[in-house]
Parts: C-alpha cells; structure tokens; sequence
C-alpha cells in the first residue's frame, strides 16, 4: 500500500504559485473534495427522481407493456410487479410462454360463463347472500362476490396489510386471479384508501424495483435510479444527502459495504452485550459457556450437555469445594478460568478504543455542519463588511469548512477499517496507522485555522495584507489536506 508523505512534510503553496487568482478562487466542495463520487471518473450513471418523476416512468413501462402484449395498463401493473419492473425479462418470458407467466403472475384469460339475466341472482360465497348480477362483481375467474364484500376485502387489505394491499388475490379458496388496479379503483371510492393504495402502487415501483431506491435521509421523498441495479459508488440525492448504493449507508469510503454492516451492527448493542456478559458471567470451567447467577446460592451446575457444577466464587469442582479453601485467597497459577473473561475484556477494551474516535469524529463532523451553515448564513456577510471584500472573493471560506465535513466523515469511517484490519499483517497495520496519524494531524490544522484564525477577521478590521496572508494559508490548508486525504483514501481502497 503506498501512502504519501505527511502533511508535515509538504510545502505549502506560496502566494507566488503557479495557481491564477481564478483557480484559488474555486476551491469547491467538488474540486477539493477526497470523496468525489465514482461516477464523476466517467458519465453519470445514476439520477435523481421526484415522486412525479417516479409516477411518470411506471405509467410509461406500463404503456410500453401494454402496446407490446396487447393487453390493458392494469393488466400491464400485474406484469410489471411480478418481473420486479423488469421490462426486458418480462418481455422475454411473456413471448417464450405467455400461458406460463399469466398462470405465474395471475393474469388469467376471461372465463367463459354462462350470460345471466339482470333478475337473476347469485349467491355471494362470503356473506352467503342473494344479489343481483348488477350487484356483483367477479375477476376474469369468474368467481362472483357481492360489491359489499368486495369493497370491505379490498379496504381491510389497504388498512392493515400495507404495501401487500397491491398483490391481492381472487377471494376464493386456492384461485390465484390477480385483484387488478382498475377494480380497486373501481370499487373503493373513499379517498382516504384511493390515495393510500396509489401511494403503495408508487412504493412498490421504487421497491421492487432493482435500480431504484429511496433516499434513505429521514423525511425526503426523492428516490435515485442507477444504470445497472449492481452498483458499488456514492449518490448525491437532490436533499444534499450522500449515500452508498451498495448499502444505503451514509458515504464510507475507503470502507466497504460488509465491514460497514459489520460495525453498524456491533454498534448497535453487540458492545452493550459483551459489557454486560463480563459484568454479570463467568465461564463455566469446564466447557468455557457464559453462566449467569440467577439465584442466591454459590452452587452451579452448567446446561447441557456439559452438566459440570462448580463453585461461582472460586469456579471449583462443587464436589471438592468445601477441600478447596473457597475462603482464601490464592493465586490462579493457570489462569485456565479467566483465559475468556480477561480474552472478553480485551476485546471490550479494544473496541471501546476505535469507538470512542469513530464517535468523536462523528460528533466533530455534526459540529462543523452547523458551524458552515452559520457561516453561510451571517458571518460570510460580516467578513466581508470588515475586510471590505466580495462574496466571490469569500468562498475560500465556505470551500474549507466543506473540506473539513469530508474530512471528518472519512477520519471517522478510517477507524471502522482499522478495527476490523488483521492483527497478523504488522508491517501494513503500522503504516496505515502512521498515515491515519499524519491525516488527523493535517485536519486538525485546517480545523484549526478556519475556526479560531478566522474569528479576528469576522470581529474587526484588518490590514488587508493581513487578511490576504490569512487567505493565502486558509486555501494552501483546504488544498494540501484534500491531497493528502484522497490519496489516503485510494491506497486503502486499493488493499480492501
């Protein structure tokens, strides 16, 4: 794994840098960024959807679908879901076997039935009633329920069955005829249910659908759509949100997606479960399981099929206890009982260790969003009214401060990857933590800077040589820590 130099060891660009004023000027989160999306190396592979954007493409496939098999648009949605919105192998498997997918997806053909008079009457199978024709309504099954039952089936479904409400079946025992959107719309007249079950339509496009997700920022309504639905790069929703396709996690590079899912999930109690095991168990002394006292007496005895009983103070033979000397204290030359309390401990120790910096980079991070939205808000404005400058001639502000929330998000995830790194592999685990050393280092200094040296500047007037010398070193700051933290990031890509 190659790393660059530390930031120690590199030479800030000088006033007289081959850079033009132009180029300082646009130090942008995009140009600076050590995370730059994956589909900024070639075209654009992915975009943004509105939820109109999203109703407009299924109501397109469906058309599509429609014209081609020469069936209705409801019918289509039938189709449509039961491929996963797959258009292609729909496409394919309708014209390999049509009677095979209409069984499949329950698009069966209209029954031939005998015509029946409008005074003649049926009997309803669920509320066992007689209705009139005029009254009832049946799939193409031919399977006759009253319009009473059908409307309370359909409305039960939508309310308590969420999403499934879309994939309803013919009420007869064991016929498998899809419920159509047409009938639901037909039969189901309060709005409440109309527009639920159309939200639940929308949904289950976006969801059953392999190249299309929803944002996962709380509250955001866009969904983004990728060329292929196998995809490992970062997506910029339109709410301003990064995230992983592959995971849906936040962006985590230089992790992957698995060690994510790994600390995700340790960090969600697995920490809070080995802390209480070494409080409140000890280990059996003959198989090693964790035993937890539930009682008031000292007498244990292990589950099956161990069934060994021991002493919970001393963890001795319970039949030779009272020869032990429980009473005394003595040293456990061996240390054969403790070997997995103290290999707990260490473990808790250990991870305690990455978490505490994971978090306080996490925390460091939220701090700096708020402080670039304060800035953006009102101190951009009072630095430019006491050093008599232009908004444009203010962004390398704005461009630091974007610098240090990468920066922070990539510190943060560096300790997940050292946590799960191979305690055998000496060499490369001491060189990624000397350069995981130098990139705190290097951020800490730009962190720094945009945060305390500028505050004289937003309080009073300064020379403007002096402004212009506190600039000069903000922007070769913001550029040499981007450097440095996107080629850390490449090399520990490259060893994953």
């Amino acid at each position: 794994m190659d790393y660059t130099e530390g930031p120690d060891e590199m030479e800030y660009e000088s006033e007289d840098s081959s850079d033009t004023e132009e180029d300082l000027e646009c130090c942008d989160e995009e140009k600076y960024s050590p995370l730059k999306a994956k589909e900024n190396k070639g075209m654009k592979c992915y975009r943004v959807l509105s939820f109109q954007d999203i109703c407009e493409q299924r109501e397109k496939a469906m058309e599509s679908v429609s014209s081609l098999c020469c069936i209705s648009q409801a019918e289509s949605r039938v189709l449509l879901q039961h491929f996963k919105w797959s258009v292609a192998k729909l496409q394919d498997e309708w014209f390999l076997n049509e009677q095979k997918v209409r069984a499949d997806s329950g698009l069966f053909h209209k029954a031939s039935v005998k015509q029946l008079r409008a005074d003649e009457q049926l009997y309803c199978s669920i509320c066992m009633d007689a209705h009139f024709i005029a009254d009832m309504k049946a799939l193409a099954c031919a399977h006759y329920f009253c319009n009473s039952c059908w409307v309370n089936y359909i409305q039960i479904s939508i309310r308590e069955n969420g999403i499934g409400c879309i994939s309803l079946r013919c009420p007869q025992p064991r016929c498998g005829a899809a419920v159509g959107e047409d009938t639901v719309l037909c039969l189901i007249t309060e709005e409440q249910d109309r527009t639920k079950y159309g939200q639940f339509l929308v949904r289950s496009y976006v969801e059953e659908n392999k190249r299309i997700k929803w944002c996962p920022a709380p509250e955001c309504e866009y969904a983004v759509e990728v060329e292929s639905g196998e995809c490992e790069y970062d997506v910029t929703c339109k709410c301003s949100y990064n995230f992983c396709w592959g995971c849906s996690e936040e962006m985590h590079r230089p992790v992957d997606c698995d060690t994510i899912r790994k600390w995700v999930s340790k960090d969600k109690g697995s920490a809070e479960t080995e802390k209480w095991k070494l409080v409140n168990t000890k280990p059996c002394p003959k198989c090693g399981r964790a035993i937890e006292k539930n009682q008031g007496c000292m007498h244990m005895r292990c589950v099956a099929p161990c069934y060994f009983e021991f002493c919970w103070l001393c963890l001795g033979d319970w039949k030779v206890h009272y020869n032990a000397a429980c009473n005394r204290f003595q040293v456990d030359e061996e240390g054969i009982w403790s070997v997995e309390r103290e290999a707990i401990k260490q473990s808790l120790e250990r991870y305690s260790h990455y978490y505490e910096r994971w978090a306080a980079h996490e925390k460091s991070r939220q701090k700096a969003l708020s402080d670039l939205k304060r800035i953006q808000n009102l101190q951009i404005k009072q630095l430019g009214d006491m050093q008599r400058s232009t908004g444009l001639h203010l962004t390398f502000v704005t461009d630091a401060w974007l610098q240090i929330v990468e920066c922070r998000r990539v510190l943060k995830w560096t300790y997940a990857y050292g946590y799960y790194l191979s305690q055998d592999e000496t060499g490369h685990k001491n060189l990624f933590e000397h350069s995981q050393a130098y990139a705190e280092s290097s951020l800490e200094r730009l962190h720094q800077c945009a945060e305390e040296e500028l505050q004289p500047f937003i309080a009073s007037e300064k020379p403007p040589k002096e402004f212009e010398e506190f600039r000069s070193r903000l922007i070769n700051l913001t550029k040499v820590t981007a450097q440095y933290f996107q080629n850390l990031v490449k090399a520990l890509e490259k060893t994953e």
